[in-house]
This record gives structure tokens, C-alpha cells and sequence, in this order.
């Protein structure tokens, strides 16, 4: 009998950015399981025991080890993983040196932008080190590597020399954001942000994500309202500075419920990342029926197709609402994107490539 385990230490944080493709592509599996012909396979979930969230699978076995540590990954998990003669699978991109089994490569951002990380704080040049040595274990083992968009595809064949047919695109999805109910009391919480008079942007704010530009558009327009939100680390100095700008509401970290009520009582979404390996939040934008506004950089042409608006993320000049108001920009095919797009089917794109490939156990 095949045995799979997954790695859960996404679960000691919050379900967000690739946590959410680890968490969303498990349930989705767990229903696809219940078929009789996947009786032969067993599938674990391996998580810490003090981890965030425990879910409770039907057809998946989630397994408790050890609290979490900074080694957890590369002790705790990669022992059990080689008692049990299993193949790991890291949806989160975090695999073990000795065992990195199939890895999902959600970017290569360390490698695109490796400034922001060797130029920042010492933690970043150690995260960027980090990186590169699980590529090196990455790259040099036998196993295959998932990513999220042909354009990540490409990227990882280019970067990493290494055979296209052990690069695999299984890609996000946004049906998740249907369960989710929307919390209008963050209108109350906040009373300056006015419904439909603002734009919202949403993400880490991080050197990647660009809210330099936010904070330039703002400037040049100080009739346009921003609302920005996502965990901002230690340091950060787009977060720090937000305050200075009278139409820039800066709310940090925001529960699922605010996120969806906000994107909904937005007047359009604004994406302005510098590099992504997909993007999920535009997705959750347009199936709630939202104008995006996203880069014209790395992957969002390929997601989004005609179904955005596209900005240089390098100039901050635009006017928004120009941009939205335009006659020249035909804006189609948002059922088209949106149907394109789907946590059951990235689930049973895993489970094929699971059962018709030949991995070996460690």
C-alpha cells in the first residue's frame, strides 16, 4: 500500500497565501477520497500538536506530533515520515533537506528580487541562505515539483536547470471564499472607510507586493481613498509610514470575514505586485464580482487574461479611475477565468499524478 504524508506545519499559522492552497487542496481531496478505488492508498496528515487548526478529514488520518519548533520540518516530521516509509508531500513549500518528497514551488520571488532579502535584515539574509539550500535538495533529488502557473513553470525550468517533466502545474482556485460569511462590523470598527469609495489592496506587506506603489498613487491623488491590509513583520517600513498619508487606511492583519466584506463594499480591487507565482486575492476579487486592477508583470497576464485592468507597477502615475472608466479596455471572460479555476480539480490533478507516477518511498 502507497502511504502519503503531508506536511501540516502551515496549520501553526494563520490559512493564508500558501497555507490556503495546502488547506483548500486537503478538503477537497479528503471528498475525492471516499471513492473505492483510492482504498489502496493511505493518506496522513502529519501536523505539530499545538499547531493553529486541527482539522477533522474524513479519509485523510491526521497524526499529532510534537510541539512545534524551529526544526520541527527537519526532525520531527522527517522521522516520522521515515519510520513510516512514506513520500512526503509539502503543498507549503517547506520540505526537509534530508527528504523534500513532492514540494510545491509557489515562486522563485528569492530569486527574482534576491535584494529583498540580502540588502534587508540579517533574518531575511538568513531566510534567503535557507531558500537556497532547500533548492539545492530540492533540485538534486529525484522528486517531482508542483508550482501554480505556467509562468512559475517557466521560471523554475529557467532558474533551476533542472528536466521539465518534473515540473508540474497544479494551480489555486477561489471557492473557498464561498463559505465564508462577510463581517460588515469592520465598517463599524472602522467609521472612516465609506462604502464603495475606496480602493481595497490586500496582502504581506512585503517589497514584493509593492505598496509603494499605494503610497505613491495616494500621493499623486489625494482624493482617492486606499484601505491596505496584511501582516506586516517586524521593521517594515511601508506599515510604519501609512499614517502619513491622509488617504491611506492601513488596518494590518484581517479576519476572513472583514476581508470578503471589505473586497465586496470596494469600488474595485488593486493588485500592484512587482512578481507572483499566481495571486489569489484578485481571484476572490472577481468572483465576487469586483473590477481588478493588477500588474502587467510575471504571471497575472496568464491568470487574469482579459479579465483585469493592468498597470506598470513601476508607475505610480495612473488615475485609477480613468483607468476603470476607460472606452479603449474591453473587460470579458470573468466566468471564463473564474471557471478555469478549481480546488476540486487542482485536488484530483494531485491525486492522478499521486497514483500514475512513480515515486519511491524514502
Amino acid at each position: 500500500m502507497k502511504r502519503y504524508v503531508f506536511n501540516g506545519d502551515f496549520l501553526r499559522r494563520n490559512i493564508i497565501g500558501v497555507g490556503r492552497y495546502s488547506y483548500e487542496i486537503l478538503k477537497a481531496l479528503d471528498i475525492i477520497l471516499k471513492s473505492e478505488q483510492y482504498q489502496e492508498t493511505r493518506f496522513e496528515l502529519a501536523i505539530p500538536k499545538d499547531a493553529h487548526e486541527k482539522p477533522s478529514f474524513e479519509n485523510i488520518n491526521v497524526v499529532l506530533l510534537r510541539k512545534h519548533h524551529k526544526l520541527w520540518i527537519q526532525t520531527d516530521f522527517y522521522l516520522y515520515v521515515k519510520k513510516n516509509r512514506a513520500i512526503p508531500i509539502n503543498l507549503d513549500g517547506n520540505p526537509s533537506l534530508f527528504c523534500p518528497g513532492i514540494t510545491c514551488k509557489h515562486d522563485v520571488t528569492h530569486l527574482i528580487n534576491p535584494k529583498v532579502y540580502i540588502s534587508g535584515q540579517w533574518r531575511k539574509a538568513i531566510l534567503y541562505y535557507w531558500h537556497r539550500l532547500v533548492d539545492y535538495s530540492l533540485i538534486h533529488s529525484k522528486s517531482i515539483i508542483l508550482t501554480v502557473s505556467n509562468t512559475s513553470k517557466s521560471d523554475i525550468l529557467r532558474l533551476y536547470k533542472c528536466d521539465e517533466c518534473r515540473v508540474v502545474v497544479i494551480p489555486n482556485a477561489w471557492q473557498h471564499i464561498e463559505r465564508i460569511e462577510p463581517d460588515y462590523l469592520v465598517f463599524r470598527k472602522h467609521p472612516e472607510i465609506k462604502r464603495g469609495e475606496y480602493f481595497f489592496c490586500l496582502g504581506a506587506q512585503n517589497y514584493n507586493k509593492n505598496f509603494k506603489w499605494i503610497l505613491d498613487n495616494a500621493k499623486n491623488n489625494p482624493s482617492y481613498c486606499f484601505v491596505v491590509a496584511g501582516l506586516a513583520g517586524k521593521g517594515n517600513k511601508f506599515a510604519s509610514i501609512y499614517n502619513e498619508y491622509g488617504n491611506v487606511i492601513f488596518l494590518g492583519y484581517i479576519t476572513d470575514g472583514e476581508m470578503k466584506a471589505l473586497m465586496q463594499e470596494s469600488r474595485a480591487f488593486v493588485f500592484p505586485s512587482l512578481y507572483e507565482g499566481f495571486g489569489i486575492p484578485p481571484l476572490e476579487a472577481l468572483s465576487l464580482g469586483k473590477d481588478v486592477i493588477v500588474s502587467n508583470t510575471s504571471c497575472l497576464p496568464e491568470i487574469y487574461e482579459d479579465s483585469a485592468y493592468y498597470i506598470d507597477p513601476k508607475n505610480s502615475s495612473i488615475n485609477l479611475y480613468e483607468l476603470l472608466e476607460s472606452e479603449d479596455i474591453l473587460i470579458e471572460n470573468k466566468e471564463k477565468i473564474l471557471n478555469k479555476y478549481s480546488w476540486k480539480e487542482s485536488a484530483q490533478q494531485l491525486l492522478d499524478l499521486l497514483q500514475n507516477s512513480k515515486l519511491e518511498k524514502i
